[in-house]
């Protein structure tokens, strides 16, 4: 088997272990499909593309940060913000699948809210379950600072949702 067989290979195997989480996160980030697509395809092209050999096992994180900063160009870049992609909703009836658009709305409208660091940081701890030593790595932060932007941004989302429920 070639090298370029082989890398092929590993970065096939990475694509298909951490596509959806690299996607999720970066929609979570941008609160739009279409940022969220392209923000996950740039970064595994950058897998791809890189000199270095790809570590498995910190690839994750890797894949995290790179979508982090692709996201943080694009925000500078554009200053714009997009309406969700209306077919997230799923088959239900039509009263649950427009509780469920109001729900995710509102939810993404609290996140946006936040300051994009603290919203970053709460994404990977709750919808990665990450540990706060690789959100600090991730974000450039100490460990402490993780724990308090976490923590800020689940009661600015409480508050939030007392607020506009």
């Amino acid at each position: 088997m070639s090298v370029e067989e082989n890398k092929a290979a590993t970065f096939a195997d990475i694509y298909n272990a951490h596509a959806r989480d690299v996607y999720r996160y970066a929609y979570y980030l941008s609160g739009d499909a279409s940022t969220a697509q392209d923000v996950t395809s740039e970064a595994f092209l950058r897998i791809w593309m890189s000199a270095e050999p790809i570590r498995v096992s910190t690839v994750k994180s890797y894949l995290f940060v790179i979508a982090r900063n692709l996201y943080l160009h694009q925000l500078r870049h554009t200053k714009r913000q997009q309406p969700l992609d209306e077919t997230l909703t799923s088959k239900e009836s039509v009263e649950t699948s427009a509780e469920a658009r109001q729900a995710l709305a509102r939810t993404m409208q609290a996140m946006a809210a936040l300051p994009e660091i603290d919203r970053a940081a709460l994404v990977l701890r709750t919808m990665e379950g990450l540990p706060y030593e690789e959100i600090a790595a991730i974000l450039k932060i100490s460990i402490a600072a993780a724990k308090v932007k976490v923590h800020r941004a689940r009661l600015r989302l409480g508050a939030y949702e007392h607020v506009h429920a």
